[in-house]
């Protein structure tokens, strides 16, 4: 990776363990302030909206960073990093009202791999087809409405190579 990149990782990193330790202070207060205020059920629940805000940010930070990096592939042979598929967030069983959830998984999962069909040059994004940037849209959530160039420059956005 350039020195630059690295040195835009570190600071990126070094805001997410800002944010970390804000999230564990929000964590704290909470239950401070509404441990006897509020059920066990309403506690956790909670406690799965930090963890799932933070699965959120940590991701948009990390596409973020690819953009940054693939905003530099102007020419057609020009290598595209790969921009993961959001994380899978572990599957939570809501019970009954009035029963008491566990609490989060510890840890962040990874992110997902990119999607089959990723372009690995900027020429090959150019040359996507309507249907594989439907694919590769749907793939990241976003929308597949529109025509082909509608798609290929919301793709284009996505990644972050020039249009």
């Amino acid at each position: 990776m350039p020195p630059w990149a690295v040195a835009l990782q570190d600071s990126i990193m070094s805001k997410f363990d800002a944010l970390e330790a804000h999230m564990n202070l929000f964590r704290a207060e909470v239950t401070a302030v509404y441990n006897h205020q509020l059920s066990e059920a309403t506690l956790s629940a909670f406690q799965y909206v930090i963890y799932f805000v933070e699965l959120y940010l940590i991701h948009s930070a990390e596409c973020a960073m690819i953009r940054v990096i693939n905003g530099r592939a102007t020419y057609g042979e020009h290598p595209l990093e790969p921009m993961p598929t959001p994380p899978v967030p572990p599957q939570v069983d809501i019970p009954a009202p009035g029963v008491a959830i566990t609490s989060p998984p510890s840890g962040i999962p990874p992110p997902g791999p990119p999607p089959p069909g990723f372009p690995s040059t900027v020429r090959e994004a150019r040359e996507l087809s309507y249907d594989e940037l439907g694919a590769l849209l749907t793939a990241f959530g976003l929308s597949s409405d529109g025509d082909a160039a509608e798609r290929a420059t919301r793709f284009a956005l996505f990644v972050g190579y020039p249009a």
